[in-house]
């Protein structure tokens, strides 16, 4: 399995704005020069042919990583995790991407990240905030995490922005 970018600047545009954009970075620079990460949460979703969503919400969850690997690594506290979608649920919003930092890049998902990826249950946008690019276009990017093959069975949850 890999990540694949989304370029489309319409779609990224729509999914997080501005607003939003800047508060992850942020979020990202008060963590550093750990990985930073968390959730993006939405109450404007639309369901159809494709899933759209307009990120609402950010949030910061705490990077459980082992303190050795934290500026390489991240992992979700899965405990915050729930109660944060427990939260959202009874405020009407849904989970609708991921989101962590590079503190000193790369501007895309590295190896641990791919890693990491694979025991996830959800199939998000993930949102990957790159802070040795600060003050260009380049510091915030999307993926989505594809599957290897064509064989390879479809995970559960979301596949389009």
């Amino acid at each position: 399995m890999a990540f694949e970018p989304i370029t489309d600047r319409a779609l990224t545009g729509a999914f997080l704005g501005e607003e939003l954009r800047a508060e992850l970075l942020g979020l990202s620079m008060s963590e550093a020069p750990k990985e930073a990460c968390g959730l993006l949460f939405s109450t404007d979703v639309e369901t159809g042919l494709g899933y759209r969503a307009r990120v609402t919400r950010v949030i910061s969850i705490p990077n459980v990583a082992p303190d050795f690997t934290l500026q390489r690594r991240f992992e979700l506290d899965p405990v915050a995790w729930v109660a944060a979608e427990r939260a959202a649920r009874k405020a009407g919003e849904d989970l609708v991407g991921m989101w962590h930092s590079h503190p000193d890049g790369p501007p895309r998902p590295s190896q641990e990240d791919a890693v990491g990826a694979e025991s996830l249950p959800l199939d998000l946008p993930y949102v990957l905030v790159d802070l040795s690019a600060l003050g260009s276009e380049a510091a915030v990017t999307f993926w989505r995490w594809c599957p290897a093959t064509p064989a390879s069975p479809p995970r559960a949850g979301r596949r389009d922005l």
